[in-house]
């Protein structure tokens, strides 16, 4: 039926919630929501929409593990920090 993909933030399961002109995705475990949207059709696709996501959720670990490691190679974590820049300014273009 609707091709869900698991919560992002929890892996939880999504509903679509209709109101009286919107539609949205949210988890029923975490409350996370989607962007509201007219139609059921654009609000699933926003929901299912992760691979900036994704990216930046990886380079995010890669800075944290490199923060945390016993050692912290400064090249290392330069290079995360600015991959994780450059994914949230193509975030917010989009």
């Amino acid at each position: 039926m609707n091709d869900l993909k698991p919560c992002p933030f929890c892996d939880g399961n999504p509903h679509v919630f209709h109101w009286p002109i919107l539609f949205n995705v949210g988890c029923k475990s975490c409350h996370a929501e989607g962007p509201a949207c007219r139609t059921q059709e654009k609000a699933i696709a926003m929901w299912n929409r992760r691979a900036p996501q994704d990216r930046l959720s990886a380079q995010l670990r890669e800075c944290a593990e490199t923060l945390g490691a016993d050692q912290i190679d400064e090249q290392r974590a330069m290079r995360a920090y600015a991959d994780s820049v450059k994914l949230l300014d193509e975030l917010k273009e989009k």
